[in-house]
């Protein structure tokens, strides 16, 4: 019996620092040439970043802590997707992911 107290309590912390840990995101599925207009509904937390004449750059936070961060990068030009990057970065573990139109 006396186990059971010393095993549980760190069982249960770490379950939910797991669960806690863990951030339940939806992420739009971007495509070449879709419209700003079909974006934003669909990524609802994006951030304009850079805005000029005919294009414009967005950013969605995905995770944010002191040991993992991830951002996914979206260009636009002239209304339309053109190119988007999503980044992750664990530690000293770094892939990424462009997508460019063809031209």
């Amino acid at each position: 019996m006396k186990q059971l107290f010393f095993i549980a309590p760190p069982a249960i912390v770490a379950s939910g620092c797991a669960w806690l840990g863990k951030r339940q995101v939806t992420q739009a599925d971007p495509t070449m040439g879709m419209g700003e207009d079909e974006f934003k509904p669909k990524e609802q937390r994006a951030e304009r970043i850079y805005l000029s004449g005919d294009s414009a750059t967005y950013k969605t936070n995905v995770a944010n802590n002191t040991l993992y961060w991830a951002d996914n990068v979206y260009h636009f030009y002239k209304g339309k997707l053109s190119c988007f990057e999503q980044k992750t970065h664990f530690f000293n573990t770094n892939t990424v992911k462009i997508e460019e139109a063809n031209k």
